[in-house]
């Protein structure tokens, strides 16, 4: 049973992981390219949003509990938004430098994307922590039945990750708006 919760856990961290990173490589994708043929950056950043998302669940997050397991409460959430908040960007700068490096543009190209993926995965991991602030934890009573007590896990699971994502299409959306009119400007600016 608890093998079985800690899996959804790793499985809704995975998910919100993947997520981030598609959405990084599309907004980095948005600085130098249409916006068609979005699929295979999609899939670039969903491939490496799941290592992160693994690494980031088991070796980071134990990390933090050992670094703060004498801490003050409020301390050791800092510090735990923070490191995931970071790792996030990690992942999203890969995603972005990785859409980039295979749309076979210059290394120039390439470190812009790795940025703007980056900023991209530090907004987003704000508010991904944000929202799991706010998010209403569900609180499982004793019970006998494994199918109330799974129902509950599964729903508060999946609010905990079908928000963020929600916050971080909005915020992918916006992003790729501002990194599109900013390279349109550019662009204007060198040919005039």
């Amino acid at each position: 049973m608890v093998t079985m919760i800690g899996q959804i856990f790793v499985l809704g961290h995975v998910l919100t992981m993947m997520a981030v990173c598609a959405l990084a490589a599309v907004v980095a994708a948005a600085a130098f390219d249409g916006p068609r043929r979005y699929g295979r950056r999609v899939l670039i950043g969903s491939l490496i949003g799941v290592p992160f998302g693994i690494i980031g669940h088991y070796p980071v997050r134990i990390l933090v509990l050992l670094l703060t397991s004498t801490w003050s409460d409020p301390m050791d959430r800092l510090l735990a938004v923070s490191i995931g908040a970071i790792f996030m960007a990690l992942a999203a700068a890969v995603a972005g430098a990785a859409t980039a490096k295979l749309s076979s543009v210059t290394s120039r190209s390439v470190r812009k994307c790795a940025v703007i993926g980056g900023g991209f995965g530090l907004v987003a991991g704000i508010a991904n922590e944000a929202v799991a602030m706010v998010v209403p934890g569900v609180g499982v009573e004793v019970t006998t039945d494994i199918i109330v007590v799974l129902a509950l896990v599964s729903a508060a699971v999946g609010l905990s990750v079908a928000a963020p994502i929600a916050v971080d299409a909005v915020l992918a959306i916006i992003a790729s708006r501002l990194v599109r009119s900013r390279t349109t400007a550019g662009l204007s600016a060198t040919k005039t």
